[in-house]
């Protein structure tokens, strides 16, 4: 029997070829999902650097008050010691008073380390040291802080990408 012209005279079959083009689709749907996996890291990064910046911003309010509430213990133990000089007050008051005065320093002196703790990677100095401009408002403040604290994510995004720029390459 005659072929005719541009009819198909034979199919030819390259498992290799077929087994390579089907690594390669796969190398390149691995890729995306590396892409989007990062991608996803990097909005929650970005919504835990600002819940962190929010409870910064919590704990020095606390601190706030709980400073005035010690003005407030250190005031009212100045008048029980006047009483108690003129004989108007107990002195288990006056133990009572000194006690609290004593436990309302403690708790603002852990306040105060807990938030120096908590102000680590936050502080102004910490994006200076990362390159980033002194922030002139509190939304470029919180923008820079953010930015700095997901570095590592948007890292991990731009390497995910590559490699699934690589696939589609490879796939082509």
């Amino acid at each position: 029997a005659k072929i005719k012209a541009g009819a198909v005279a034979a199919k030819l079959r390259n498992p290799h070829a077929e087994l390579a083009a089907a690594r390669s689709e796969s190398a390149v749907n691995q890729a995306r999902a590396a892409v989007d996996l990062a991608r996803a890291r990097l909005r929650e990064g970005a919504f835990s650097a600002e819940a962190r910046i929010l409870g910064l911003r919590k704990s020095e309010a606390d601190l706030q008050q709980a400073k005035r509430e010690l003005a407030e213990s250190e005031r009212k133990l100045a008048d029980q010691e006047k009483l108690f000089a003129a004989g108007g007050v107990a002195e288990e008051a006056m133990r009572d008073g000194r006690f609290s005065l004593a436990s309302s320093r403690y708790k603002v002196e852990q306040m105060e380390r807990s938030l120096a703790i908590e102000r680590i990677g936050l502080r102004d100095e910490d994006l200076t040291a990362a390159g980033y401009p002194r922030p002139r408002t509190d939304a470029e403040r919180l923008s820079a802080l953010v930015d700095l604290a997901t570095a590592t994510l948007r890292a991990e995004v731009s390497a995910a990408e590559a490699q699934l720029d690589a696939a589609s390459k490879e796939a082509e």
